[in-house]
Formats: C-alpha cells, structure tokens, sequence
C-alpha cells in the first residue's frame, strides 16, 4: 500500500428531528465531528465535549480519547412535516447524505429514534420486497425519504463507506443528543416560518466552544425597554439611545412601573448603535401590523448571552421565534428576548420615569444651572504603573459585596431662576448613599469600562425646598448614561417650607 495514500476519515454523528402539530412542520438537526485516533494534546474547551471513537463520553476516566479534526452542525426545516417519525428520518437521511458527499469512510451515527434504527437495521429489506407495502398492506409511511436512505446506503456499500446505526436514549443526559436536539429546535423554527434554508458546514475545532461577547459593556443592567412606534431613538449628536433598568418580577411575570425601592433606570446614549439590539428593534417593529405603539421588555440576560449574541450576529432573527398575535420573541433555545406588556398598564409609569431622567442627563451634558455635579471618579478608578504604562482600574476598596458609597455632594435647593451662579450661597454639601446596581453602576460592568476618558460624576436636583433628587452619570469613549433608583432616589435636606 502506497504511504501516500489518503487517510481515511472517520465521523460520529448524533441526529434529532422535532415536530410542532399545531403548525403542521418540524425540523431536523445533526451534531457530530471528525477525528483521528491519535490521543489528543489538549482539551476541547468544553468539559462535555469529551470524544472517543465511538462517541462523547461523560467521563475521562477509562475512556480512550481522539482528536476531533472538525465538528459538524447541521439544521434545516421541514415544511409540512406529518409526524415525529417523518422528521426524524429526514434528520438521519440528511446525515447519510453529508457521508456520501464527504466520503466519509467510518460512520457511528446514534439517533433517539427507534422507527429510524429499526427501519433501517430491519424492516427496509422486507419494504423493498414488497413494494413499499407494510404487514397490515398498507403504503409505507415516509417512502419518498426510506427510498432516499435505501439509495444513500446502497451507494455507501459500493465505494466502502461503513456506517452503524445505533439508538440512543433522548433526554437523558447524553451530550450529542442534547447538541442535535438543540439544532432541531432551530429546524422547528425553519419548518414553521416555511423557509427551505439549510445549514450544514464543518467548522475548526479551534474555539468552537468559546463565544465571546462583544456587545457595549455598558449594556449591563437586565431589561431593555422600548416602544415600537418610538422611531426617534437617536441624540442630536448621533448616538443611539437605550432604555435600560431593572423592576419587579413577580413568579415570573415581568411588571416593569411597579414601585419598588430596588428598581432602577439608565439611560443610555451610545456612540455606535448595538447590532443585535437594533435587530431586534427592527423585528419588533415589522410585527407590530397595528401600529398601536406596543411597549416590550427585552431580556439581557438573555440577548447579551454569547451563544445567543454571536448567533443573532450571524443569522439575525433567522433563528428566533414569534407568536403570530403577540410580539414575543424568543431565541432557539426557547430563551425570552423581547415579551409584550399586554396590556401595557404600569409600564407607562417606567416609560414617564425614563422620559424625566432623560431630561436630566440631557440636562448634565449641556451643563445646565440647577444640576449639580460632584466628579466621583476617584472613589471608583484608581490608576497603577505596570512596566511603564498607566493601567486604571476599579478601586481594590470597592469590591463585588460593596452595597453602597456614602458620598458627599453638592446639591440647592433653590429654584433655577433665583440661582445666581455656580458659587450661589445656597449650595451646600450633603451625604448620600448611592446603592451598587441601582443609583451606581455595578463593579463588574465599570471594571469592564476603565480607562484614562471614564469619568463618573453624582448629581443633583431640587424636587422642592425640602427634598432633593440624585443620580450618577457615567461618561466614556463606550457612550454617556445616567443611573438612577427612581422610586427611592428622594433625600430630606431641610425643614423649610416654601
């Protein structure tokens, strides 16, 4: 045998199809990779992803380990589909299909399909005699797909391409399963939105499981919140604005405009828009055929997620889904991106509160006489020498348990037309605690910021003779925001009456 000749490559591959009744469709998915048997000389990245000649184990211990060459993912929509049984076998005839045409020469396949490893172990040979009929005489179901896996595997016996078909258990555990499932979940949404495109490609094992996020670091809080007729979402200087905050949820049930002392709000004015969001922007838009001017909440936790982020970069909303009469969108894992406050009720007391603290920041960027503005920038950053080079960081005295600061500001509580200038008699200073997450921004996301241009300043408003408001701004070459606990942020300074 020539030692030139072409190694041969060998493949495990786990399929899943998934079927929705109500909508007549369903879709398929395919995981897997190819490797060699050679032991591998590091980990794949993820602790599941353990590989083996005859599939992903759950353990390291005893299991003779391989090199994955590449991995491979594949999804695709069916449009109608019949049943579970029809998709399922649509899933594994695809599979064949990418082993013919990558001449693949070793195959262990593994579906959780016992209609698809019986049919084709057991009953193809006695359809074929009969003509496609089955024991009851009645035509084979799906015979258009058994007749294209019959050809598949005709025409892998005649060039040696081995392949087994095993069974497998669903939803119990076992890692390929789990990874095919998740892709014929996307296939569901293919099949029920009726678009025939197909997704299967290989992909460098190099980073395949380490999506990184790349959004703004300054979208950190939970909720996003936006109005589907609200068209006018940029600054005069450009920049995108974002509604940002955290309410009150309630066994589940999102009830952003209900007082709470921990709510909070930012608004957000970023220099570059955030791709993903402005997806979504745009999709909530075109659904809204009413025009009513429909409020949604959108979920951070959820879009921001990498997988979902990098995805939704990608694909845009291909692989998200809607309910066809409300607005709710959701990620291929079911994930909730954006749901519709239906009917809006309080939300509109959320709406009113961002419109105000709007108005503030607005207020703090033109420098505007009766905001009052305390730089607080070196409670927060402190800056160190590494090898010649200035690196700001967050202060090592404020860490991740920090609740709150006690800050000393500046505040009057004179009306605007009596104030004389910025060194009026009436300006005083005064304690006040800003809470971590709620009037300031949390550790995480100003540590993700730090830079020489970040400068975070408390500010101060009358609300009356006797009281004052306050919140802190956040300015950066990431954009400018303004945080804010707007049903706690009130300070009594004086007695006086007016």
């Amino acid at each position: 045998m020539s030692s030139d000749q072409p190694k041969k490559v060998k493949a495990i591959l786990y399929t899943d199809g998934g079927y929705r009744a109500q909508y007549a469709s369903g879709g398929w998915g395919i995981h897997g990779y190819t490797f060699d048997d050679v032991p591998p000389t590091k980990g794949t990245g993820n602790p599941k992803a353990i590989p083996t000649a005859t599939g992903y184990v759950a353990e390291k211990a005893d299991a003779e380990l391989v090199t994955i060459l590449n991995y491979v993912d594949g999804t695709g929509g069916v449009s109608p589909a019949y049943s579970s049984n029809h998709t399922e076998l649509a899933a594994t005839t695809r599979a064949l299909e990418w082993v013919v045409e990558n001449n693949i020469h070793e195959t262990t396949l593994y579906t959780d399909s016992r209609y698809v490893t019986d049919g084709l172990t057991k009953w193809l040979p006695k359809w074929k005699q009969r003509g496609f009929v089955n024991g009851e005489g009645n035509p084979v179901a799906n015979k258009e797909l058994w007749l294209k896996a019959d050809h598949l595997m005709t025409q892998m016996k005649e060039v040696e391409l081995n392949v087994s078909i095993n069974w497998i258990k669903g939803h119990v555990g076992h890692f390929g399963n789990e990874q095919a499932d998740g892709l014929a979940t996307k296939g569901n949404i293919l099949g029920r939105k009726g678009t025939d495109y197909t997704h299967l490609v290989t992909t460098d094992p190099s980073g395949y499981w380490g999506a990184k996020a790349t959004h703004n670091r300054m979208l950190s809080s939970g909720k996003w919140y936006l109005q589907t007729t609200d068209l006018d979402f940029l600054t005069e200087r450009g920049e995108t604005i974002y509604y940002l905050g955290e309410h009150t949820t309630l066994e589940g049930v999102e009830m952003p405009g209900k007082r709470n002392s921990d709510n909070a709000l930012v608004v957000l004015y970023m220099k570059e828009p955030d791709p993903v969001l402005e997806i979504l922007r745009k999709q909530a838009i075109d659904l809204d055929t009413r025009k009513f001017g429909a409020v949604l909440v959108g979920r951070l936790d959820g879009i921001l997620l990498p997988d979902t982020y990098s995805e939704a970069l990608k694909y845009g909303t291909l692989f998200m889904d809607w309910d066809t009469h409300r607005m709710d969108i959701v990620g291929a894992k079911r994930r909730p991106l954006l749901k519709e406050m239906s009917p809006a009720g309080q939300v509109y007391v959320t709406v009113d509160a961002l419109g105000v603290l709007q108005t503030k920041l607005d207020a703090f960027i033109r420098k505007d006489p009766g905001i009052w503005i305390t730089d607080i920038t070196d409670l927060l950053y402190e800056a160190e020498e590494k090898k010649g080079v200035k690196v700001v960081k967050v202060r090592k005295d404020f860490v991740q348990t920090t609740r709150y600061l006690d800050i000393p500001v500046r505040y009057s509580t004179k009306k605007v037309s009596d104030i004389t200038g910025p060194d009026d008699a009436s300006v005083k200073s005064v304690k006040v605690r800003f809470i971590t997450g709620i009037d300031l921004a949390r550790r995480n996301m100003l540590n993700n910021i730090a830079a020489d241009d970040v400068k975070v300043s408390a500010i101060t408003w009358r609300e009356s003779s006797q009281v004052i408001r306050y919140a802190t701004v956040v300015e950066s070459s990431n954009g400018t925001g303004i945080w804010a606990g707007v049903d706690s942020n009130y300070l009594l300074v004086n007695e006086k009456s007016e």
